[in-house]
């Protein structure tokens, strides 16, 4: 009984880490030309607070291009994307890109404190942990989906991207092209 009340606890503190990062090990740094595969579908529903507490729905973007990328501050390929990410959106917002980037699991105040010294593009979210997983059948992160303007995947990715890629760009340029109404850009 002293051998199991002694390790017990440290066998599950293994365990758990083990599962935890399981997601981010999964994931793979972006190599050069890794883009987005195409995809079809309709997105599950998502409903979800940002970070001052407020709930927003992908119907929100209904007549917009969106990104929804899943990501988390403590995911090694998420953090070596940001960079590229950022300026990808910058890029691309002005022509009616929205990009919803989903924290998987962490406190607000864990997200905050990493934006406040790492930019996030677009509206930050905050979503569980396996939501990823479970309701967007991605098994790891980073992930990243891209709707069309009548909210259907087009394309998506599980690993790390080359934001830079001309495939990348071309899948966001031709979306954007399609149906453009410059009064739907937020």
């Amino acid at each position: 009984m002293n051998f199991i009340s002694r390790y017990l606890p440290v066998v599950v503190a293994v365990l758990f880490l083990a599962v935890y990062f399981r997601v981010s090990m999964h994931a793979d740094q972006a190599e050069p030309g890794d883009t987005f595969q195409e995809s079809r579908g309709t997105p599950p529903a998502l409903m979800l607070q940002d970070l001052q507490g407020h709930f927003h729905s992908l119907d929100e973007f209904r007549g917009r291009v969106v990104l929804v990328h899943f990501w988390a501050t403590w995911c090694g390929p998420c953090r070596a994307e940001l960079p590229e990410l950022t300026e990808f959106a910058r890029r691309f917002k002005p022509k009616g890109l929205s990009v919803l980037a989903v924290d998987v699991g962490e406190p607000s105040p864990t997200i905050v404190h990493f934006t406040m010294k790492q930019p996030v593009p677009g509206l930050v979210l905050r979503g569980g942990p396996r939501i990823a997983a479970d309701q967007w059948n991605a098994e790891g992160i980073p992930a990243s989906f891209l709707l069309d303007r009548d909210g259907t995947i087009r394309a998506s990715r599980v690993g790390g991207m080359d934001w830079s890629a001309p495939r990348t760009t071309q899948w966001v340029e031709r979306l954007l092209a399609q149906g453009a109404d410059p009064a739907a850009v937020r």
